[in-house]
C-alpha cells in the first residue's frame, strides 16, 4: 500500500508483567513499555523522520518515549496537539502522562523507579 503525505504512525507497546527484569523497561533495544513511532507513507513501515533513536548505536529506531509500564490507551489533545498517553500502574496509581506537541521523542516517563502521583 502507497501513500502520499500521512502523519506518522504512533503505537504503544506495553510491558505487562511486573516480574520483568530490573530496567528491561529503559534498555533502548527491548520494545516493552514503549510508544513507537513509524513513518508509513511508502510501502514498508519505517523509522519516522527526527525519531529519537534512529542514529543511537544498539537502539531501536522506532522508539519515540520510554518508561512506561503498560500504556493501554493514546491519543492527540485536538486543541492542543499534545499526546496523552494513559499508563496503567503496578500496585497503587494509574497515570496519564502528557508530552508536548513541540516535544522531539525521547521522554522517559520513569516507571520502573516512579509511578503515579507527581
Amino acid at each position: 500500500m502507497s501513500t502520499s503525505s500521512r502523519a506518522p504512525v504512533y503505537l504503544d507497546n506495553a510491558a505487562t508483567t511486573a516480574l520483568l527484569p530490573e530496567a528491561l523497561e529503559v534498555w533502548p533495544v527491548a520494545l516493552l513499555g514503549k510508544l513507537l513511532r513509524f513513518d508509513v507513507s511508502g510501502d514498508r513501515a519505517k523509522p519516522a523522520a527526527g525519531n529519537p533513536f534512529v542514529n543511537r548505536s544498539g537502539a531501536n529506531p522506532n522508539i519515540w518515549a520510554y518508561g512506561l509500564r503498560n500504556p493501554w490507551r493514546f491519543s492527540f489533545d485536538r486543541s492542543t496537539g499534545d499526546l496523552i498517553i494513559a499508563d496503567v500502574g503496578q500496585n497503587a496509581f494509574e497515570e496519564v502522562n502528557r508530552q508536548p506537541r513541540a516535544s522531539r521523542g525521547g521522554e522517559n516517563y520513569g516507571w520502573k523507579v516512579r509511578e503515579g502521583r507527581s
